[in-house]
C-alpha cells in the first residue's frame, strides 16, 4: 500500500515538473515548478517539517530527497535478491581481497 501510494506521489509530481519545464507558469518562488497541494495529517506535515528543518531544506526539496531514497532502496533491494552470475562472483572476490590487502 505503501509503495503505491509513493508511486501515485511521484507520478503526479513527476507530471506537474514536466508541465512546468515545458515552459508553461513558474510558481511563486523563482525557478520553482508550478506547485500543487497535496493533503497530509498534520502529524505527517509536522515530521516532514522536522526533517526539513533538521537537513536545512525546504519542504519540497525534503519530500524529492525523501523519493530519490526510497527510489534507492527499492533499487538496492532488487539488486540484493537477484542471483549473482560467475563474474558478479569474480568481482565481488577480487574487491574483498583488494579490501583485505588494503587493512594490512
Amino acid at each position: 500500500m505503501r509503495e503505491q501510494l509513493l508511486n501515485e506521489f511521484t507520478r503526479r509530481l513527476g507530471g506537474a515538473q514536466r508541465a512546468s519545464a515545458g515552459g508553461t507558469k513558474k510558481g511563486i518562488l523563482t525557478g520553482m515548478p508550478e506547485s500543487t497541494t497535496i493533503k497530509v495529517s498534520v502529524r505527517t506535515r509536522d515530521a516532514l517539517r522536522q526533517l526539513a528543518d533538521r537537513d536545512g531544506l525546504t519542504l519540497d526539496a525534503q519530500v524529492d530527497k525523501l523519493i530519490r531514497r526510497e527510489r534507492r532502496r527499492i533499487i538496492g533491494a532488487q539488486l540484493s535478491s537477484a542471483p549473482l552470475d560467475d563474474d558478479d562472483v569474480a568481482v565481488l572476490d577480487a574487491s574483498a581481497s583488494d579490501v583485505a590487502d588494503a587493512s594490512r
